[in-house]
């Protein structure tokens, strides 16, 4: 079952409020990227930002707590509290045999996810002052307008074989066939995982549950402005940058549009 985590104090959850609200502006339309959230919470949490990498647990290690980023764009990010949703990939670096039964492939995931949070562990415990590791989710929920963010964090740990059971599922996608294994468990029935086959290039799937705010859930709703995006050449915006250094691109083609109505 999901042992949920309170991200963030009251001082950061202000920190945070802010640091959406800055990022809201400096994304401009375009889509969210781990990289800007794993950026926004090293300086929430006043930790070093080493930078985003694609390998999968690489996102936020610091004093001891680790932390793997997974982001999914919804339109109502608030109204998927208490649902359960599936992220495309936790990891791409399983192997397992089709042929065999569904619990034997269960098995088989499971020890290698398992290794690959093991390793996980062993690098968490370097930055870990006294000894103690606190290896964790975090899911962030955005709306591609970027007016709402809602973000929880969770336990994360080595699935247990005894605590679940797997079967293969048939299926059909955009017409064709398909055999994924769907793996539940034992004790609520929920799915937990579901795993594409190797030959399509395997995938590890896991599903979150998204607490309330009382149990986890942090809502950020970004200021509205009257601002919007405009595009223009990277040289001209280095530039303007140049130019400008203390301000940020909205207030800095205002002032460059003050200028020319000045001239004009």
């Amino acid at each position: 079952m999901s042992k949920h985590i309170i991200a963030f104090d009251a001082n950061e959850v202000l920190a945070a409020t802010a640091e959406v609200n800055k990022l809201a502006k400096a994304l401009q339309g375009r889509k969210l990227e781990e990289g800007d959230w794993t950026s926004l919470y090293c300086r929430v949490k006043g930790a070093p930002d080493r930078g985003w990498s694609n390998l999968p647990f690489r996102d936020y290690l610091h004093n001891g707590v680790g932390i793997e980023f997974k982001l999914l764009c919804k339109d109502d990010p608030s109204s998927c509290i208490g649902k359960s949703l599936m992220h495309p990939a936790a990891t791409r670096t399983i192997s397992f045999d089709e042929n065999e039964p569904a619990a034997d492939a269960m098995a088989k995931v499971f020890s290698q996810w398992g290794a690959a949070i093991d390793e996980f562990e062993q690098r968490v415990h370097l930055t870990s002052p006294t000894g103690t590791v606190d290896l964790r989710w975090g899911i962030l929920l955005w709306a591609s307008d970027h007016s709402e963010f809602l973000y929880f964090e969770e336990c994360l740990e080595k699935p247990q074989v005894k605590d679940y059971e797997a079967i293969w599922k048939e299926g059909n996608h955009r017409g064709n066939a398909t055999r994924n294994l769907h793996i539940y468990e034992r004790v609520t029935g929920k799915k937990r995982f579901s795993c594409t086959l190797p030959r399509n290039g395997a995938k590890l799937q896991p599903y979150f549950d998204v607490p309330d705010v009382a149990h986890g859930a942090h809502i950020f709703r970004s200021e509205k402005g009257d601002a919007l995006p405009i595009f223009v050449k990277k040289s001209d915006a280095d530039a303007i940058q140049k130019l400008f250094p203390d301000l940020d691109s909205e207030d800095a083609v205002g002032k460059l549009v003050d200028f020319w109505k000045q001239k004009n």
